[in-house]
């Protein structure tokens, strides 16, 4: 457990990328897969009331999410539950 006022320590994974299989984008584009394997982070954002927050001014909230670099489309695997 951390101490107060020290930073969180970093997790080192020790992980061969060579053998996991890359997410691709699985959207279909005229009846065939895009098949892009590249992604941008893009953002769902929230309202949250001042009220609902407990705070003096209403917050926006953003959630990161995954979209495709090349059709826009959120990986089904990318998206938070």
């Amino acid at each position: 457990m951390n101490q107060p006022n020290q930073p969180p320590q970093e997790i080192q994974l020790n992980v061969n990328l060579k053998n996991k299989t890359p997410f691709k984008c699985d959207h279909k584009v005229d009846g065939k897969e895009c098949g892009c394997p590249f992604f941008r982070q893009v953002f769902h954002l929230y309202y949250i009331s001042s009220i609902e927050a407990g705070v003096p001014m209403p917050i926006t909230f953003p959630q990161p999410i995954w979209a495709c670099a090349k059709c826009g489309a959120v990986h089904k695997g990318a998206k938070p539950q």
